[in-house]
């Protein structure tokens, strides 16, 4: 049974692509930590993994007001998550 925040995490990356939000990083932290956007969906890596995957976008972000959309306080939550 998938954790509350593996749905999360499903749900804010479902978001990421529907806003355009920086998919090109977003990918690329996919790409650099070997997961994929499928696996993120249906909910198929651990806590600590998505953890990490939303560390390492969130380190790739423009330092820039520009990121403050939609859905940037969902991701900054779940990089901060203490998992």
């Amino acid at each position: 049974m998938a954790s509350k925040f593996q749905k999360e995490s499903s749900l804010v990356q479902e978001e990421v692509y529907s806003k355009d939000y920086y998919i090109e990083l977003y990918e690329t932290s996919l790409v650099e930590l070997n997961l994929t956007a499928d696996a993120v969906e249906h909910m198929e890596y651990s806590n600590a993994q998505l953890v990490k995957l939303w560390n390492v976008f969130w380190r790739k972000l423009p330092d820039s007001k520009a990121i403050r959309r939609q859905p940037f306080f969902k991701v900054c939550d779940l990089a901060a998550a203490d998992i």
